[in-house]
């Protein structure tokens, strides 16, 4: 029995990686998850949004693998000097060995900036997003060596299971930790009259700016990691096909944490954002010298109206790996649904009406200005 203490010490030795050195839950592209890496970005669909979200990574018909799910309200206020956004996302690993939950708040206010007589248009978004999360390990799926019968394996000589010695801090969950970001977004507008006008979009963000609680399960003195990201895309438009716009995309997307750094570029091309299609390089560059992991994705998304003032957005992504820490069991899948509503219940409790757009609207199908000089994406071209 004297060795039950090191038998012990020797799987949480083991585990440590796990409870200790874990990396944020993450989605496969930036594109179609904007706000989550960069909270400027909140609320710029120029809509009143509802997003559910799921992603499957490693999962076959004998392993659950890692599932991350979301779901996420903006409401862009036109009469207004900010956009905000809340959030739940669960990420599990494993048959739920590993669970996080998160709640957050993202507030963003654009910042409209004069250019002079070019008459292009310049946005400066502000964001910050406040992030409450915890994490939890269920023990009763782990099997510890002191459950372990040399003889009868995991039963006692009488058929009946051996209970551990172990006993989780906290029954196995992390105090409830804060983790606030903040970012800022430069959208840069080149001859917005044109109906071929081009937008450039940059930006960074900082995440997990201070930790203030332990994010251990094991109740050590484990604080949450700050992470940097950076991303630029520019969009124009190619033409028009039977008074169809066609878009190209093109992206890059930055981010660190811990030295793990990740990287992506590839583009869409966009069909008035009713149909979409892309293709994406991913790359990583782990810490400590380690083979580096490369994957390529595909995304598509279908857009539609089913009514005046609504739309719905259909998402699928999928990614595959290339080199590195090849996966095994399957690749990751992305799905997402998004529900849009081109008003303002926020302008409407305060009095005051909230068009997304103005007797100036902008000829450019893939902006839209509205009250207060605020810009958005254009989803409701054609609507």
């Amino acid at each position: 029995m004297q060795q039950i203490p090191k038998l012990i010490a020797t799987i949480l030795w083991l585990m440590s990686p796990l409870l200790l050195l874990g990396q944020d839950p993450f989605f496969t592209h930036f594109y179609g998850n904007e706000a989550l890496f960069n909270p400027a970005l909140t609320g710029n669909s120029g809509a009143l949004s509802i997003k559910l979200k799921a992603k499957h990574q490693w999962h076959s018909s004998s392993t659950a693998g890692y599932r991350t799910y979301l779901a996420a309200l903006e409401e862009s206020l036109p009469c207004s000097f900010f956009d905000y956004g809340v959030s739940v996302l669960q990420d599990m690993e494993g048959d739920s060995y590993l669970r996080t939950q998160q709640f957050g708040v993202g507030l963003a206010s654009p910042l409209p900036i004069a250019t002079g007589l070019s008459g292009n248009l310049l946005q400066l978004r502000l964001g910050i997003n406040i992030l409450w999360a915890q994490q939890y390990v269920d023990y009763s799926r782990l099997l510890f060596i002191d459950q372990l019968d040399p003889k009868y394996g995991q039963t006692n000589a009488n058929g009946q299971s051996i209970p551990t010695a172990f006993v989780p801090p906290n029954d196995g969950r992390s105090e409830w930790y804060f983790k606030p970001s903040g970012g800022f977004a430069l959208q840069y507008v080149i001859n917005p009259k044109s109906v071929k006008a081009t937008a450039i979009n940059l930006g960074g963000a900082i995440h997990n700016v201070v930790s203030l609680q332990s994010w251990s399960v094991l109740g050590l003195e484990s604080q949450v990691l700050p992470r940097y990201s950076a991303f630029l895309n520019v969009e124009f438009v190619l033409g028009y096909l039977q008074q169809q716009y066609v878009s190209f995309k093109p992206q890059l997307f930055w981010q660190d944490q811990q030295g793990l750094t990740y990287w992506e570029t590839g583009g869409m091309i966009s069909f008035s954002k009713l149909v979409s299609a892309g293709m994406y390089y991913h790359g990583s560059r782990p810490k400590d010298g380690l083979a580096p992991t490369n994957w390529g994705s595909a995304q598509l998304e279908v857009g539609f109206f089913p009514g005046p003032g609504s739309r719905i957005d259909l998402g699928f992504g999928y990614a595959f790996n290339f080199s590195g820490l090849r996966n095994q069991v399957a690749n990751v899948y992305e799905l997402s649904v998004r529900f849009s509503f081109a008003k303002s219940p926020m302008c409407s409790l305060a009095g005051a009406p909230a068009p997304y757009d103005t007797k100036g609207a902008l000829p450019c199908p893939t902006l839209r200005r509205s009250t207060k000089s605020k810009i958005y994406e254009n989803i409701w071209y054609n609507n």
